[in-house]
């Protein structure tokens, strides 16, 4: 079966010019967004890598949020990994590449979205908008706490990312309750 993308494949393969290329894989593209067909919409758009002379920060979001979309983890975590290395001081590769190997490790048991959310609030913070920073820090702390109770079961290393966001958000109160709970839970236990 001969599909459009058959033949918008020999239309790329035969014209020289990069501006229609680039047309012709981006409405693909957006035709399978718009069918929510999302891993094929992250192919067409990851094609425009080896196409284009200078990949944005569009191009490789639009590949890997649809990747991620789709439910393809794994390529979606690359391609925001490529992001990463192309704009180091950019949160986005290093929020959605977090998200991505969470989703990859969802008992967190490999703990496979450290350094991401690690990078995530180290940059989050240098961000001039200081209320989007803090909240990335504080999703990033989350993860931390998480990994931390849940899997380490380390609970004093807990309890010092739940300091660092009542450091961010002193009257946030699902970490006074769990800072609570900690606390409770360690004298119990002592």
């Amino acid at each position: 079966e001969v599909t459009a993308a058959t033949y918008i494949d020999k239309a790329i393969a035969l014209d020289t010019l990069e501006a229609n290329k680039i047309e012709y894989i981006t409405s693909v593209a957006n035709n399978y967004v718009a069918a929510k067909n999302y891993n094929e919409a992250g192919k067409w758009y990851a094609r425009l890598f080896a196409i284009k002379k200078n990949v944005t920060k569009t191009d490789l979001y639009n590949a890997g949020i649809n990747y991620y979309t789709g439910g393809n983890y794994k390529t979606s975590d690359s391609v925001f990994a490529l992001y990463q290395q192309k704009f180091p001081d950019d949160v986005l590769g290093y929020y959605y590449g977090a998200i991505a190997k969470a989703n990859m490790d969802s008992t967190s048991v490999l703990g496979l979205a450290m350094s991401d959310y690690q990078k995530l609030i180290e940059v989050a913070a240098k961000l001039p908008d200081t209320t989007r920073g803090k909240q990335l820090q504080i999703t990033g702390y989350r993860y931390m706490i998480n990994y931390n109770y849940t899997v380490k079961k380390d609970y004093a290393t807990t309890l010092s990312y739940i300091d660092k966001i009542l450091a961010i958000d002193p009257t946030n109160e699902l970490s006074l309750q769990n800072k609570k709970a900690i606390e409770d839970a360690m004298r119990r236990d002592a």
